[in-house]
């Protein structure tokens, strides 16, 4: 499992995730906030920009957007060309 498929909520909020009907951690959430993965590195804004072909629906997470792992290593959308 890669880690932007993983939950923000872990252990005993895992399953009363306030934030679970939406499907994703939103940036403010108290458990996602800070990034505990080594891998972890914020993106600038332009590398942010620039990422058109990433599937951002694949991150459970609001704060993997603007992760330079998630931007470099996530799934791919197909673009019409």
């Amino acid at each position: 499992m890669a880690c932007w498929e993983e939950p923000g909520c872990k252990r005993e909020m895992l399953f009363d995730c306030p934030h679970d009907a939406t499907g994703i951690c939103p940036r403010s959430c108290m458990y996602t906030v800070n990034c505990e993965n080594p891998q972890h590195e914020r993106a600038s804004a332009m590398e942010t920009f620039s990422a058109t072909d990433v599937d951002f629906s694949a991150a459970r997470k609001e704060n993997c957007h603007s992760c330079r792992y998630f931007l470099e290593h996530a799934p791919r959308v197909h673009q019409d060309e």
